[in-house]
C-alpha cells in the first residue's frame, strides 16, 4: 500500500481523504498535519540533521523556493540578479551561523541580516556596532572556533561578505527589496499556528511516507492564504529531496505526491523532480481547470511556458475531462495527434439533349461525379472536448475522459482512450 503527501487548496480536502481512508480500511495510515493536531515538522532542523555537506545549498535552495513564490504572489517579479543576489545573502548568513554553531532558524537569518551593517562606519562607530550586532557576535564566535582548512576559506568569504561585500557590492535598494521579500516570508512561518507546526518539534517527517503513511497537509489555502501556500510549497519541496535521497530497490513501497489545484504549490523544482521520479518510485498526481492556471503560477511569458511544458512532458497518463479552454483543449488535441483522412465528394448534374424532328421531347439525363481528398486532421478534435459528459444525476454520476497515455497503445489500437469513470464509489 502506497504512502503520499497531500497538498489542500480547498477546505473539504482532509474530510475527502478521511474518507477514501475509511473506504480503504487505512485509517491508522492517515496523518492529518494541521491546527488542533499533534503533528510537527520543524523543516530546518530536519534539512540540517539529513542535508550532510551541502546543508548550505540545501537551506539556500528551500528558501529560494519559498521565497520564489512569495514574490510571485505579491506580483513581485523574478529577476536574475535579484535572485543571485538573495541567493549569495543566504548562503553567507548559513554558513556564518554553522561555523559560529548557532541554531539555523528563520529568527536568526533574519537577526543577522537586520544586524550586518549598513554603512560605513568610523572607529567609534564600529566599536558600538560590535557590541549590539549579532552578526558580529557570528563572526566572533566562528573566528575563535577550530575547523578545517576547507571551512576556514568559506568562513572567511561569509564573513568578508558581511563586514565589506553586503555594504559595498549591493545596492541599498537592492538590499532593502532582499530584507522586506526574507522578512515577509519568514514572518508568516514564525507566527500562530504556522510557527507551532514548523518552528517547534518534529514527529512526523517525509520518510513516514515510505513507510505507508499518508500525510495530509490541512492548511487550506481558502483558509491560510498565502501563508498556508508556502507552508505546503516548503513541505512539498523536502518531501521531494527525500524522495529524491532514498534507495530504491525493487521491494521498494512507491509513494505519490496529490495536489487538486495544482496551480498553487507548481515551482520551478517540480520538472527536475518529475524527471527522476519514475525511477524514485514516486507517483505525482496534478490536477488544474486548465494550462493558463500553470502558466500564471510560473509568472506567465516564454519561461513559465517552457516550464509547463518539461513538467507536463515528464507526466506520462494525462486525462482529459469535459473543458472549454480553447488552449487546452488544443493541447489535448496536439497530443494525441493527427491522422490522414480521406473526405468523400460527389456532385449532381443533369444533361438535356438537343430535341430533333422526330423526337420532340427526349428527356434529361442525371450525371453523378464523385472524388475524394485526403487531409491531415486532428484525431479528436478540440471541439469534441467541450462535449464530454461531467456527470452528476442527469449523467448517472458518470463522468467521461480521455486518457493518454505516453508509449501505450490502447486495446482500441490508439495512443488514447475514452472511459466513463464513475462520481461514486
Amino acid at each position: 500500500e502506497m504512502g503520499g503527501l497531500v497538498l489542500c487548496a480547498k477546505a473539504d480536502e482532509p474530510d475527502l481523504w478521511r474518507r477514501y481512508a475509511e473506504v480503504m480500511g487505512r485509517e491508522d495510515d492517515l496523518v492529518v498535519f494541521g491546527e488542533d493536531e499533534p503533528w510537527r515538522f520543524n523543516f530546518l532542523d530536519y534539512e540540517q540533521q539529513k542535508g550532510g555537506g551541502g546543508v548550505t545549498e540545501n537551506l539556500v535552495n528551500l528558501f529560494m523556493t519559498a521565497m520564489a513564490y512569495s514574490s510571485r504572489a505579491s506580483g513581485g517579479a523574478q529577476d536574475p540578479f535579484w535572485e543571485r543576489a538573495v541567493k549569495q545573502l543566504l548562503r553567507n548568513a548559513i554558513d556564518l551561523m554553522r561555523f559560529a554553531e548557532v541554531p539555523i532558524s528563520l529568527a536568526n537569518i533574519q537577526k543577522v541580516i537586520n544586524s550586518a551593517p549598513t554603512r560605513r562606519m568610523d572607529s567609534a562607530g564600529q566599536q558600538e556596532w560590535s557590541r549590539s550586532s549579532f552578526c558580529f557576535e557570528c563572526i566572533a564566535k566562528g573566528e575563535a572556533l577550530d575547523k578545517s582548512p576547507a571551512d576556514q576559506r568559506d568562513f572567511e568569504m561569509a564573513a568578508r561578505y558581511w563586514l565589506s561585500e553586503y555594504l559595498e557590492a549591493i545596492p541599498e535598494k537592492t538590499r532593502q527589496s532582499i530584507l522586506i521579500t526574507f522578512s515577509s516570508m519568514a514572518d508568516g512561518l514564525m507566527r500562530g499556528i504556522i510557527g507551532e507546526l514548523f518552528q517547534t518539534e518534529t514527529n512526523i517527517t517525509p520518510e513516514d511516507c515510505f513507510d505507508g503513511k499518508i500525510i495530509v497537509l490541512n492548511l487550506p489555502t481558502k483558509l491560510y492564504h498565502d501563508v498556508g501556500i508556502t507552508a505546503q510549497v516548503i513541505f512539498k519541496y523536502v518531501w521531494q529531496r527525500a524522495v529524491e535521497r532514498r534507495t530504491v530497490q525493487h521491494y521498494t513501497r512507491p509513494t505519490f505526491l496529490w495536489a487538486d489545484e495544482s496551480q498553487f504549490f507548481l515551482t520551478k523544482q517540480d520538472s527536475e523532480f518529475q524527471a527522476t521520479a519514475r525511477s524514485m518510485k514516486a507517483c505525482t498526481v496534478y490536477l488544474t481547470q486548465s494550462l493558463d492556471m500553470y502558466y500564471r503560477a510560473l509568472g506567465g511569458g516564454a519561461d513559465a511556458r517552457s516550464e509547463v511544458g518539461a513538467i507536463l512532458g515528464n507526466l506520462q497518463t494525462k486525462i482529459f475531462h469535459q473543458n472549454s479552454h480553447l488552449e487546452t483543449n488544443q493541447f489535448a488535441s496536439e497530443l494525441i495527434g493527427k491522422q490522414w483522412q480521406t473526405h468523400w465528394n460527389t456532385s449532381h448534374g443533369t444533361s438535356t439533349p438537343e430535341s430533333n424532328f422526330f423526337d420532340q421531347d427526349p428527356g434529361s439525363t442525371d450525371n453523378y461525379t464523385t472524388s475524394s481528398q485526403e487531409t491531415l486532421e486532428y484525431v479528436v478534435q478540440p471541439s469534441e472536448f467541450t462535449t464530454l459528459p461531467k456527470g452528476g444525476p442527469d449523467g448517472d454520476f458518470l463522468v467521461d475522459g480521455v486518457i493518454y497515455q505516453g508509449g501505450r497503445q490502447w486495446s482500441n489500437g490508439s495512443n488514447f482512450v475514452l472511459m466513463d469513470i464513475p462520481q461514486n464509489y
